[in-house]
C-alpha cells in the first residue's frame, strides 16, 4: 500500500512539474547556450558523488532521506542557477526553483504522508 501511495505522489510531482514547464518555461533551453558542456559535466559530477555516498547512506532511513533532500537540492540548484545566469530571457529557473522546494517538501514528508495512509 505504502508503495502505491508514494507512487500516486511521485505521479503527482511530475505532473506538477509538466505544468510549470508549460506555463513558465522559455523555448531555449539550457542545452542550446554555451553552458550545455558545464551542465553535462555538472550534472554527472553529482551523480556519481551522490552514487559514492549513497551506500554509506542506508544505515538509518533518517539518513537516507537527507541525503536524498540533499542531493535534489545540489541538482535542482545547479540547474537553476545555470538557467538564470544563461537564460537571460526567461523564467526558468523559477520553475526549477518551485520544482525544488515541492520536491524537498516531498521528501522531507514522504515518511509522514506514508504513515498517515
Amino acid at each position: 500500500m505504502n508503495i502505491i501511495v508514494g507512487m500516486i505522489i511521485i505521479l503527482l510531482w511530475v505532473l506538477f512539474e509538466l505544468l510549470l514547464q508549460k506555463t513558465l518555461r522559455g523555448k531555449e533551453k539550457i542545452n542550446d547556450t554555451s553552458a550545455e558542456r558545464i551542465y553535462r559535466w555538472g550534472r554527472v559530477i553529482i551523480g556519481v558523488v551522490y552514487l559514492a555516498i549513497l551506500p554509506f547512506t542506508y544505515q538509518t532511513d533518517e539518513l537516507l532521506k537527507w541525503s536524498l533532500i540533499l542531493f535534489v537540492i545540489t541538482l535542482f540548484g545547479f540547474k537553476a542557477i545555470l538557467e538564470w545566469k544563461y537564460l537571460k530571457n526567461s523564467k526558468d529557473y523559477l520553475a526549477t526553483g518551485i520544482s525544488l522546494v515541492l520536491g524537498v517538501l516531498v521528501l522531507y514528508n514522504l515518511s509522514t504522508l506514508l504513515n498517515i495512509l
